[in-house]
């Protein structure tokens, strides 16, 4: 008799409160395992896991942001504990499209080869009825013990790995629900962006702007109107598959508010302009970043990164031209020799 091959669920968290508990609803009804990183400030995570029989809880005591090193070790303990598995790595705020339900779809997870990965687009979610769908890079793959590669703190690969031998489409997608607190996405944003400046050395602010306001570059033509099979299942098992609670605050402002403090005020001020969508910081940049931040607001709805067109690639050529003439982030002198960058 075949060995049984556990799907097993791995999860990062910190201060996830506003989705959590819908999150480990909707994979309790089909993950064999949940295995969940949590890097919150108290024990909310473990009370709420303490609910679920399939849910595990390590702790990431690390006081620093890593995607690769929390990915890397989600990973190696999953394997530990499980096995060779099908491994799914999934954040709390998203949700795989209910059709996961179905059992003889879940065979075929299990069946897949060692090696081999599954793609599963992203439906970003506009509304509980509505939403846009983007390519993703793999983020379940059946196992075959090789080593997590070397890569960026940030941005790192969801499943640890940039290729695999094969990668086949079963249907599924996630749900993704960070859009649907809209406040609570533009804190998360800034403190992105503040992160990548102060810690990861990003001083390039053409570049920093393309990559965090990528809603602009949404058309309505994109919109697709959600099919009812993609919750249905959920909601018949008594799930709400879109629930979340909002905040009068986030973490993220804290943090962010220290990181922008070591900015240097041209630096501050040029954030600013990032961030806004109604560009009145503008008036206190120099002329020539003015104009700049201007184009960049008028093209980003051409500026598909996914897609290699030729707007794209003109605009991207533009973009490098363009940063000569702006001023690059700089963080205050007193305080750069303390970061890690």
């Amino acid at each position: 008799m075949p060995k049984f091959t556990p799907i097993v669920v791995l999860t990062p968290v910190r201060n996830e409160g506003w989705c959590l508990r819908g999150f480990l609803e909707c994979a309790s009804l089909w993950a064999d395992a949940i295995l969940i990183s949590d890097q919150s400030d108290g024990n909310e995570v473990t009370y709420l896991a303490s609910e679920f029989p399939k849910v595990q809880v390590i702790r990431n005591t690390s006081s620093e942001f890593n995607e690769m090193e929390n990915r890397s070790n989600l990973l190696a303990e999953g394997r530990k504990r499980y096995g060779r598995s099908v491994f799914i790595s999934l954040d709390a705020d998203e949700r795989l499209t209910s059709n996961i339900l179905d059992l003889d779809l879940q065979n075929q997870l299990r069946n897949l080869e060692p090696g081999v990965a599954v793609s599963i687009p992203f439906l970003n979610l506009k509304s509980g009825s509505e939403g846009w769908i983007v390519p993703l890079d793999p983020i379940c793959f059946s196992d075959d013990g090789r080593q997590p590669e070397n890569s960026s703190p940030i941005h790192f690969p969801r499943s640890c790995f940039s290729s695999f031998k094969k990668v086949v489409d079963l249907g599924l997608m996630t749900m993704h629900l960070q859009y649907l607190d809209s406040d609570r996405f533009k804190s998360k944003m800034h403190w992105y962006k503040c992160l990548e400046i102060v810690r990861f050395g990003e001083r390039n602010p053409i570049a920093l702007f393309r990559r965090y306001r990528h809603l602009d570059a949404i058309s309505e033509k994109e919109i697709v109107t959600l099919k009812a099979g993609w919750a249905q299942g959920y909601i018949l098992g008594g799930v709400d598959p879109f629930r979340i609670e909002h905040s009068k605050s986030y973490w993220w402002e804290r943090e962010a508010d220290k990181l922008f403090e070591l900015l240097t005020l041209e630096s501050q001020a040029l954030l600013k302009s990032i961030d806004s969508e109604q560009n009145p910081q503008d008036r206190k940049l120099p002329i020539m970043q003015a104009i700049i931040f201007k184009y960049l607001r008028l093209t980003m709805p051409f500026y598909k990164g996914g897609r290699k067109s030729i707007i794209f690639i003109t605009l991207y050529a533009l973009d490098l031209i363009l940063s000569l003439f702006t001023h690059r982030f700089e963080i205050r002198g007193s305080s750069a020799s303390t970061l890690k960058i």
